[in-house]
């Protein structure tokens, strides 16, 4: 059996199987990467498939849209091998097991099949109703005309079952039963879960999965602001910056800290925003009896300047002024220029450029 899938356009993340389908791929086969059942239980993919994100086909036949049903894939690898013995127990695909049922030997005898009820009947059986469940698949060797894979639809008593599909009119032959996964049949109280969801165990299972978001390899698939961080999934986060720290809590717990400025630190950042409080040297620098400069220094003796404001005039009138902010090393960090519009002696407008 093959699944081979195709891009339509877009890039397709399908989280349940830890991959990310770039665009543009043709013809990916999926059933060489992944078991039946995997493919089977992946929802992303069953969604993406039948809302047309992905076109799919078997190697023959085309299986797209609405009309894909994954609970095909299965059933089609186990009829391909109908034409041989009963399959191994090795060959088997994770969620169903072979098993033998209970006071029979197995292989079962199987008596008949009708096509009128698709009724399958097996006297010699003795099943009790508990070991064949509505899901099991049933495959059926050796018969006059019904050989192949059936899904048990329900179970009439302990020697008849209702299958979904067709059957033919048929005799003899033997049957083996491929029990669903017991994840599938466990039911689940979720009255008191707040984000997990799910009828059964495998569907609570699944639900968490999704929940956190833990890729096939161990990863962990990370997303920026709702979309996909690319590479995933990652298996090492590494925090980065001044104020970001990471300590190991005990018991499989690490704490992410993320500090803020404390009132000392925002008191030295070194912005014209901040126009600081601080220890310094104030000195006024004058071109005849106007102000022309006022410079900070760091102390009297003039070692670093802090900031610095220069005027200048057209007559007596101020034209423009520039406030320059200095780092720790005395080198400029920015600078805020203020040009002055007049109506007459008033001042009507200031054009201020930061830079």
């Amino acid at each position: 059996m093959a699944l081979r899938i195709s891009t339509t356009g877009s890039d397709i993340f399908l989280k349940d199987l830890g991959i990310i389908i770039t665009d543009p791929t043709n013809n990916r086969d999926l059933s060489a990467e992944f078991t039946s059942e995997e493919l089977k239980s992946s929802d992303d993919l069953t969604n993406a498939i039948q809302n047309g994100d992905l076109v799919a086909d078997d190697g023959q036949f085309d299986i797209n849209g609405p009309s894909y049903d994954p609970n095909e894939l299965l059933k089609q690898e186990l009829n391909l091998k109908s034409d041989s013995s009963f399959i191994s127990q090795n060959e088997l695909k994770a969620g169903y097991k072979d098993t033998p049922i209970v006071n029979s030997v197995f292989p079962i005898s199987l008596n008949s099949t009708a096509s009128s009820t698709r009724n399958v009947y097996a006297p010699t059986a003795k099943w009790g109703t508990w070991i064949i469940s509505p899901g099991d698949l049933i495959e059926i060797s050796g018969s006059t005309a019904a050989d192949g894979v059936y899904t048990v639809e329900s179970v009439t008593d302990s020697q008849n079952f209702i299958v979904e599909e067709a059957i033919a009119d048929s005799t003899g032959g033997s049957l083996s039963v491929y029990h669903r996964a017991a994840t599938e049949i466990i039911g689940v109280d979720t009255t008191n879960f707040n984000t997990v969801s799910g009828l059964n165990l495998q569907e609570v299972l699944d639900s968490i999965d999704d929940q956190i978001g833990v890729g096939g390899d161990g990863g962990v698939f990370l997303e920026d602001e709702g979309s996909s961080v690319a590479g995933g999934p990652h298996t090492t986060l590494n925090f980065t910056g001044d104020r970001v720290s990471v300590s190991d809590q005990g018991g499989g717990e690490a704490q992410i800290s993320i500090s803020g400025l404390d009132a000392t630190e925002h008191r030295d950042l070194d912005q014209l925003v901040h126009n600081l409080a601080q220890d310094a040297f104030k000195e006024y620098v004058y071109t005849g009896n106007k102000v022309t400069s006022i410079i900070i220094w760091t102390d009297s003796n003039k070692t670093t300047k802090i900031r610095e404001t220069q005027f200048s005039f057209s007559g007596n009138k101020i034209n423009s002024t520039i406030q320059i902010q200095y780092d720790p090393s005395g080198i400029e960090a920015e600078r805020l220029t203020k040009t002055f519009s007049y109506s007459g002696n008033r001042i009507v407008s200031v054009d201020e450029v930061l830079t």
